[in-house]
């Protein structure tokens, strides 16, 4: 069966627009812990972002002790008012309570009775960096050094300041010179196998964050580091090791636990990472990126009752916060959850999430996946208001406009149509859609097979591993009586997407059945038909019997057995499916009868068939 673009394949909005590991900078330093670092994937490569400091919450026992010392800091600071290491204990006590500001005014005071007061103005750089104040930050670091050439923290702060304004390679020089100063500090080796790693630098990056984990092999921060470097190298194994060591000495580091859940899935040890994450979840219910990782394991594995529970789980966990990134975040969830509900058959529980994530938060994914629940169901009005709710929303979705060129094509405006989807052939989203959506619209609305065949093997060159460009190249490949070339093109498909596509199983049953196999081919369609019943697309499971029914008519036809092609015929017709099948099975019957009047075999010479 050819794949109509009208039915986009069901989209889950990712985890987030990348995937992200956090790694938290080690307190190996007191003077120079530079916040947390984001360590991001994008398309080809690892980049690193800076975050504000992961905290916790802190106890009443936690803050009564904070006060305590802060209270004693301030008579200590009084009683020697003159005293720059009494007001620097004050200051410390301060930065260490979260009071940023109040500490920032006890180093200045501090560097006014001593403005060569070491610790002051570490503590004092650390603090404008953390707060963004990078210009007063970097004069500060820069008088350190003057002062003291041959300390490890002047360049320490002088490269998370390059970091933070964008510098790689200065901060690699930098964190080089306190390596070279401090030669048994973790953190320069740490900081700088995480800087070498955003800049591709890989085997650089290991060869640092390894030096950092035998100076320190204690520190779950560190073995999370290098767990994090080996996955960006594609070396699961040993990121699943370093994970593991990180986990062990840190059980409860929420952080760990996503990064060696991510990993494991990815490594494919699926049932791991269900196991990890559960035990995670229950005891933390609460943490979204946990559970949506559960979730994002149980999908793997099929299970999608347990894939919505786990990101409904998530949802609830938003409740409270009304801030406009979280409204973002619950509509993204609301989507993913309505693409679990079709992936069980619930199509009406679908629609519902799916309008409630456009309520919430509109987003062309959520539009793509409600217009594709109505396309299957064959709502024409329903997906004709949705797409026009799309194109108004979002006028420049090319996923929008590739709907509404094949709606053209199928109206008095063909010519208009495929100009459209010749140029979205160009586009950097919809290009392989587009090429298939042309094949359909050639073969199926204009007969033009031969143009079919051109466009869709162009469009295979550029997409080889696009399950439906090859599905429409080699459905249109064997409606042309080219079994051998659409055999070598359904031969490349790989199996999972075999297993997962109702088009592509149809596919190979007509392949079958053109090479004469009919047990196989009937088994397949059977498949097909059952795959689509699964997914809840009722219809589309009765288009796939019907199209059995209507390849082996025409076999029987061919084989000049008119009497089993008018059984096929029968229950063909029997079946609702599809009008076009219908016309093409009542067309068969009246050549069939016309034949039978005039001549024992009627010729079907010249038959093409649409989807």
């Amino acid at each position: 069966m050819i794949e109509a673009v009208l039915r986009p394949p069901t989209t889950e909005e990712r985890l987030s627009s990348a995937p992200a590991f956090m790694v938290n900078s080690p307190t190996l330093n007191p003077f120079v812990t530079p916040g947390s670092v984001v360590f991001v994937k994008t398309d080809d490569h690892f980049d690193l972002e800076w975050t504000d400091e992961r905290r916790t919450a802190p106890t009443p026992s936690a803050i009564k002790l904070a006060d305590e010392f802060i209270a004693r800091s301030r008579r200590e600071a009084d009683r020697h008012s003159g005293s720059p290491r009494a007001l620097t204990n004050l200051g410390v006590a301060l930065m260490a309570a979260g009071e940023a500001d109040d500490a920032i005014e006890t180093f200045e005071a501090t560097l006014r009775l001593d403005d060569r007061h070491f610790p002051a103005l570490a503590h004092l750089a650390r603090l404008r960096l953390l707060g963004d104040e990078l210009r007063e930050a970097d004069q500060l670091a820069t008088k350190l050094r003057k002062l003291y050439p041959r300390d490890a923290v002047a360049p320490l702060l002088l490269g998370c300041i390059a970091l933070r304004r964008g510098d790689a390679e200065q901060a690699v020089r930098e964190l080089t010179i306190a390596a070279k100063l401090d030669k048994g500090a973790a953190l320069p080796h740490y900081l700088l196998g995480m800087v070498l790693l955003g800049m591709r630098r890989n085997r650089d990056a290991i060869a640092h964050l390894r030096k950092a984990t035998r100076l320190d092999n204690r520190s779950p921060t560190l073995q999370r580091g290098l767990g994090v470097a080996y996955a960006s190298c594609g070396n699961l194994g040993r990121a699943i090791r370093c994970l593991r060591a990180s986990l062990a000495l840190d059980p409860e580091a929420p952080e760990t636990v996503h990064a060696l859940g991510r990993v494991l899935i990815q490594h494919g040890d699926t049932e791991s990472a269900v196991h990890l994450l559960t035990a995670f979840v229950d005891r933390n219910p609460r943490d979204s990126v946990g559970q949506e990782l559960l979730a994002q394991g149980y999908k793997a594995l099929d299970k999608h009752r347990s894939v919505k529970r786990h990101l409904q789980m998530a949802l609830e966990s938003l409740d409270g916060d009304d801030s406009v990134e979280s409204t973002i975040e619950r509509a993204r969830l609301m989507n993913n959850i309505g693409v679990a509900c079709a992936s069980f058959g619930a199509l009406g529980d679908a629609e519902r999430w799916y309008e409630t994530a456009l309520d919430t938060a509109p987003h062309p994914i959520s539009y793509r996946n409600l217009f594709g629940i109505y396309s299957e169901q064959q709502k024409g009005s329903a997906a004709r208001r949705v797409l026009n709710r799309w194109l108004q929303s979002f006028p420049d979705d090319d996923e929008a406009a590739l709907q509404l060129a094949v709606r053209h094509t199928e109206t008095d405006d063909v010519a208009q149509g495929l100009d459209e989807l010749k140029r979205l052939t160009k586009s950097a989203d919809v290009s392989a859609r587009a090429y298939s959506a042309l094949g359909y619209v050639l073969s199926d609305s204009l007969g033009k097979m031969d143009s079919a065949i051109d466009i869709l093997k162009d469009g295979y060159e550029r997409f080889p591993q696009d399950a439906a460009v090859a599905n429409n190249l080699a459905y249109v490949y064997l409606m042309s009586d080219m079994a051998s070339d659409a055999r070598q093109v359904l031969e490349r498909v790989p199996k999972e997407d075999l297993a997962s596509s109702v088009y592509l199983m149809a596919t190979w049953g007509l392949l079958l059945l053109r090479e004469g196999n009919l047990t196989d081919a009937q088994r397949h369609y059977d498949r097909a038909a059952a795959l689509a019943a699964q997914k809840g697309l009722n219809r589309l499971a009765q288009a796939a019997r019907q199209k059995m029914h209507l390849e082996l008519a025409r076999h029987y036809l061919r084989a000049d057995n008119p009497k089993l092609a008018s059984a096929e015929i029968r229950e063909g017709l029997a079946i609702g499916g599809k009008k076009r099948f219908q016309e093409d099975l009542r067309e068969l019957r009246n050549r069939l009868l016309s034949a039978g009047r005039r001549s024992p075999r009627p010729s079907l010479t010249g038959d093409t068939d649409g989807p």
